[in-house]
C-alpha cells in the first residue's frame, strides 16, 4: 500500500498509524491532525510490529524533479551498523530539543534515493558512506510535507524502540544489579571498536558496514561468554574455599 506516494492527507496517516475508528477521525479537524502525528512518537506503539508502509516515496524537487526516495527496511534489517549508530545518535539528539534540522539529518539518513548499493534487491538505498554525504539529499529531505517527516520519525523511534527491546538483557542491562540502562556504557561505537578487535568481520569498516543486528548478534555472543566465564571463576573461587 503506498499510502505516502501523493503526500497522502495526514488523515490516512492517522487512521494507518493509530487504527482509529472512522467515527472518531470525523470528528477531528484538520489542523489538529499535525500535532497529533508529532504526538504519536512519544506514544506506546508496539514495536514489534513496525514495518514501512510504503517502500518508496517520489517527491519533487523545488526544480520539479521527481525523486524516488528508498525506507529502510522493515525492523531495520538492512540498516548497516554504521548508519543505525549515526541514526541512533541523532535520535537523541532530536528528543532532548525537537530541532527541526536534527530531524531533516537524521530522516536523511534512513530515508535515501537509490544507488550503488552491495545488494539491491533487500536495499536499493544509495550506500551511506559518511554523515556528510547525505547532505546531498538533505535539502530534499528538508521539503517534504510534514505529514511524511513526521511518520518517518515515527517509523525511526519505533524501531530504535524494537531494537533495544530485543537486545535489552544482553546490551543494556547491567550484569551486575540486573537494572536496564538506556544506553551502551561506551556507545555503540565503543561496541564496533571491541568487535572489530576480534577480527571477525575484518576491520573496523567492515563491522561499520555489517548490519545491525548480525552487530547485535555477535555482542550477544560474547556477553554470553563472559558471563559464563565470570560465574565459573565465581564458583571455582568458592569452591577452593571450602
Amino acid at each position: 500500500m503506498h499510502l505516502l506516494m501523493h503526500a497522502a492527507p495526514r488523515r490516512q496517516i492517522v487512521e494507518e498509524l493509530l487504527s482509529l475508528p472512522g467515527e472518531i477521525l470525523g470528528r477531528i479537524e484538520i489542523s489538529e491532525m499535525y500535532d497529533l502525528i508529532r504526538c504519536i512518537d512519544w506514544m506506546q506503539i508496539d514495536p514489534r510490529d513496525v514495518a514501512p508502509i510504503t517502500p518508496w516515496i517520489e517527491h519533487k524537487s523545488k526544480l520539479n524533479r521527481k525523486t524516488k526516495l528508498y525506507l529502510p527496511g522493515k525492523m531495520f534489517r538492512n540498516v548497516t551498523a554504521m548508519e543505525y549508530a549515526m541514526i541512533s545518535d541523532l535520535y537523541d539528539e532530536f528528543k532532548e530539543d525537537q530541532n527541526s534540522d536534527v530531524e531533516s539529518r537524521m530522516i536523511a539518513m534512513a530515508l535515501r534515493p537509490a544507488g550503488d548499493s552491495d545488494d539491491p534487491a533487500s536495499d536499493p538505498r544509495i550506500k551511506l558512506l559518511s554523515s556528510d554525504q547525505a547532505k546531498e539529499w538533505l535539502p530534499l529531505i528538508r521539503s517534504l510535507p510534514d505529514s511524511i517527516r513526521a511518520y518517518m520519525t515515527t517509523l525511526i523511534s519505533a524501531n530504535i524502540h524494537r531494537i533495544y527491546e530485543q537486545y535489552k538483557d544482553w546490551l543494556f542491562t547491567d550484569p551486575e544489579s540486573k537494572e536496564e540502562s538506556e544506553g551502551l556504557n561506551f556507545g555503540w561505537w565503543g561496541v564496533f571498536m571491541d568487535i572489530a578487535q576480534d577480527g571477525v568481520f575484518g576491520d573496523y569498516n567492515g563491522v561499520l558496514y555489517t548490519d545491525i543486528h548480525t552487530i547485535c548478534a555477535y555482542q550477544i555472543r560474547k556477553v554470553e561468554e563472559a558471563r559464563k566465564m565470570r560465574y565459573e571463576s565465581q564458583h571455582a573461587s568458592v569452591a577452593s574455599r571450602m
